[in-house]
């Protein structure tokens, strides 16, 4: 009976254990790439020397903004409307408008728009005085997501290279990470997205994974791997300008020399001054007209999927334009184009309707964990319409649609790195404790000379009491 008793007070002695293990995990104690630190309260955080505080994520995304403005086409040049962290210029249409009731069209080749700047110069010697572009810019905005509050400390270690503030404690044995321009990485970087430096030849450079352009950009005869693709200057005869300023394109302003007395610069051309135009001094009307081709295109949700997996979606895009759009077809932008995928199919959108179009999203097998930014268009005969949407590779089994940034343990026992993780060390202290257990049981058993079957009789549980006794030799 004593022994049975014994044996009773093991048994929920490791139940109790395994019970306080567990519910301390529960608790979220967790080393993340935050670098939380195990600590649940404020007191026994900074009493460890730690800081206690909200912790944040800047969580940025880019938008196309889609204007129709006034303004004018001469070699000065009109800087398009937009704030001052704005890129990616595009003008879709220019319409003269001097004469509300016979729009013309303006050519393409009439005009040249610096993407970085906005700014909209002749290309030719042709010079518009009132006209309605349309066009597109990108505007990036970034916001804090908190996460909430948590001890947090400045911790160097393997899973924390980020945190290493210095190549000695980088390199460390312990930590095992590589220091590179000013940074500790988990890992020696090669080329790659973020590290065109180190792309030493065209072929690594223009690889469609990395994305890069290979070109002089420097102009000190060093090709080299560069994020912006090659811009090609104009020159004052490619512009067929003999006086005035124009822009080359690239950013640098021309000098195209000056005109003789009695003549004067107008549109990189030099012209007699034979009187003045009797209706210089007027002024035309500006008359906002809508334009015959513009597209509007739905937002599309951020998708989450693990490597090697793919989804399906749906993209709406309104025609809201004068005129039907036609042979429309789904085309896959950016550094990461080859992960979608869509029918050859095209489709004509009348004016005032809805197109529907469908693409897929494929994440390539060991993609990093991380949040993709993805680009995709409808392009139809007549105009565009582009618009960006994020990918967020997550491991295989995570729930869907997570917070970005919320911080997650570890659960990996015997994986690559061995036991890691909080929730690693509480399994492998419950399967000791466990086998302790069975042992000092067994122990037990063979001592008494009782098996299993003479333990667990039916008067077992109605004999058990729940303490302390010494057992009678």
């Amino acid at each position: 009976m004593e022994m049975k008793r014994g044996v009773a007070t093991y048994l929920i002695i490791a139940a109790l254990v395994a019970v306080v293990l567990l519910l301390i995990y529960s608790f979220d104690f967790e080393f993340t790439g935050y670098a939380v630190l195990p600590y649940d309260n404020p007191t026994d955080c900074e009493d460890a020397g730690y800081v206690w505080e909200n912790i944040t994520n800047e969580t940025c995304t880019i938008e196309t903004i889609y204007v129709n403005e006034i303004g004018f086409i001469d070699s000065l040049g009109h800087t398009l409307t937009g704030p001052a962290n704005a890129s990616n210029f595009s003008v879709t249409e220019a319409w003269n408008i001097t004469n509300p009731s016979a729009l013309v069209l303006i050519s393409a080749g009439d005009y040249s728009v610096n993407s970085a700047t906005g700014v909209v110069t002749n290309a030719t010697s042709i010079v518009y005085l009132d006209v309605n572009f349309t066009y597109t810019y990108e505007e990036e905005t970034c916001i804090d997501v908190v996460i909430g509050e948590q001890c947090v400390g400045d911790v160097c270690a393997v899973g924390f290279s980020e945190l290493c503030l210095d190549e000695t404690n980088c390199t460390d044995v312990e930590v095992g990470g590589s220091w590179y321009d000013g940074n500790c990485y988990d890992e020696q970087p090669v080329c790659a997205v973020g590290f065109l430096e180190l792309c030493l030849d065209e072929t690594n450079c223009t690889d469609v994974e990395v994305g890069g352009s290979w070109y002089d950009a420097n102009n000190d005869g060093n090709l080299t791997c560069n994020t912006e693709e090659e811009c090609i200057p104009n020159t004052c005869e490619s512009l067929s300008y003999t006086c005035g300023n124009p822009d080359d394109g690239c950013g640098v302003t021309l000098n195209c020399e000056t005109c003789d007395v009695d003549y004067e610069c107008s549109a990189g051309s030099c012209v007699a001054l034979i009187g003045a135009d009797e209706d210089s001094g007027g002024s035309s009307a500006q008359v906002m007209v809508g334009p015959s081709f513009k597209l509007e295109a739905e937002e599309i949700s951020g998708v989450s999927l693990s490597s090697g997996n793919s989804q399906d979606l749906t993209w709406s895009i309104n025609n809201i334009g004068r005129n039907a759009v036609n042979t429309c077809s789904v085309k896959s932008l950016g550094d990461y184009a080859l992960w979608i995928s869509a029918s050859e199919d095209t489709l004509n959108i009348n004016a005032g309707e809805i197109g529907v179009f469908a693409f897929s999203v494929l994440v390539p097998e060991e993609t990093a964990e991380d949040s993709y930014l993805l680009s995709v268009s409808v392009e139809c005969f007549e105009t565009a319409v582009a618009k960006d949407f994020t990918v967020e590779v997550i491991t295989p089994g995570s729930e869907a649609g997570a917070e970005e940034g919320t911080p997650v343990g570890g659960f990996a026992i015997f994986g690559e790195d061995g036991i890691i993780g909080t929730g690693g060390a509480v399994v492998f202290l419950v399967v000791v404790l466990a086998l302790v257990t069975v042992l000092l049981f067994t122990r037990r058993l063979k001592k008494s000379g009782r098996t299993l079957k003479d333990v667990f009789n039916k008067d077992y549980f109605s004999n058990l009491r729940l303490k302390f006794r010494k057992s009678s030799k």
